[in-house]
């Protein structure tokens, strides 16, 4: 795996930390299980539950047109906040819910 300028040589190295390797048992069975070839693994970990979070999210069951939209949504700033300047900001005291306050966003498919 090529090193990449965003994520570096060490990155790479941690995404590929892990390898499958078939073991036999005392009975003669064989059972595969990953193997870790390096003492580092954070990188694989952090991109197995970055898969997971967008299976939950729906991302298997993305189509072309899914993420087309997505992307269009992302570019008009949808999903950004509008920034307010920092004098009209006033500290809020916790637990306190506000009128405001933006919902989690959905993908609705189909």
């Amino acid at each position: 795996m090529p090193a990449d300028a965003a994520y570096g040589d060490e990155h790479c190295k941690q995404i590929c930390s892990e390898r499958l390797v078939t073991k036999r048992n005392r009975h003669g069975r064989s059972k595969q299980e990953w193997e870790q070839t390096r003492p580092r693994n954070e990188g694989l970990d952090a991109r197995v539950y970055s898969m997971a979070a967008a299976w939950d999210f729906g991302g298997g069951r993305f189509q072309e047109r899914h993420w087309a939209a997505l992307e269009a949504r992302i570019q008009a700033s949808e999903f950004l906040p509008a920034a307010a300047p920092a004098a009209q900001q006033a500290p809020r005291p916790a637990g306190s819910a506000s009128a405001t306050a933006r919902r989690p966003f959905a993908i609705r498919l189909g």
